[in-house]
């Protein structure tokens, strides 16, 4: 079921849609049935969270995902003889 579209919802990809929450220290929310993301600290123009999920959902920052991607791309092009 998709949710509402209201004023905490914006348009992120032709496929999906991002919830801007707000929260204070301590406060979290819920991904489905067993991930809890909890603001840890807000200091110095960053934010600290903490991710509970089960251990066998991989968990990874943005840019770490976007390096280990392209790593793939560049020795999937290497083995096909694509190397720039």
């Amino acid at each position: 079921m998709m949710p509402r579209v209201g004023s905490n919802w914006s348009s992120h990809t032709p496929r999906t849609l991002m919830l801007v929450l707000s929260r204070k220290v301590g406060e979290s929310f819920v991904i489905g049935d067993d991930i809890t993301v909890t603001v840890v600290r807000i200091a110095g123009g960053g934010v600290r969270i903490g991710v509970e999920a089960p251990t066998d959902c991989s968990v990874i920052r943005s840019e770490l995902q976007d390096l280990l991607n392209e790593a793939a791309d560049e020795e999937l092009a290497g083995e096909h003889g694509f190397d720039s």
